[in-house]
C-alpha cells in the first residue's frame, strides 16, 4: 500500500481537485474560487481559508477566528454553508424566485466574471 499514491488519487475539495457545478445553469466552482473572495474580504491568507472552508470548520463572527464545528454543540453553521451555499442560495433567490434586479445588481458590482451582464 502506497500512502503518496493513494493522496495523489483521492479527491477533496480543499485540495483544489474538486469542482462544484451546474451544468443546467451554466456555473462551476473550486473551494479556491470562494476562498481566493473571503481572504481578500478577510485579510487573511487564502492556503488557509482554502483548508478550512471545507468540513467541520466554522467562523466565529465575536473572536474572528475560525473553529472546529460540531453540530451537536455549535450555533453556527459550517464554513461552506455559511460563504458558499448562502451566497448561491441568493443569487438563485435573486434570479430564479422573485427576479430582484437591485439585489444582483448589487451582487455584479462585486463578482468580476458578471461585469459584462446586461441586467437592465
Amino acid at each position: 500500500f502506497d500512502l503518496e499514491a493513494e493522496k495523489a488519487w483521492s479527491y477533496a475539495p480543499e485540495r483544489g481537485n474538486v469542482v462544484f457545478a451546474s451544468a443546467m445553469h451554466c456555473w462551476a466552482f473550486r473551494i479556491s474560487d470562494f476562498a481566493s473572495l473571503i481572504a481578500v474580504k478577510m485579510g487573511a491568507n487564502q492556503n488557509n481559508i482554502q483548508r478550512v472552508l471545507w468540513g467541520d470548520w466554522a467562523f466565529n463572527k465575536k473572536t474572528k477566528r475560525v473553529q472546529r464545528w460540531d453540530a451537536q454543540v455549535s450555533r453556527g453553521k459550517p464554513m461552506f454553508v455559511e460563504f458558499v451555499l448562502q451566497q448561491l442560495y441568493g443569487v438563485y433567490q435573486a434570479a430564479y424566485r422573485t427576479l430582484n434586479l437591485e439585489h444582483l445588481q448589487k451582487m455584479q458590482a462585486q463578482i468580476p466574471a458578471w461585469s459584462s451582464i446586461d441586467l437592465g
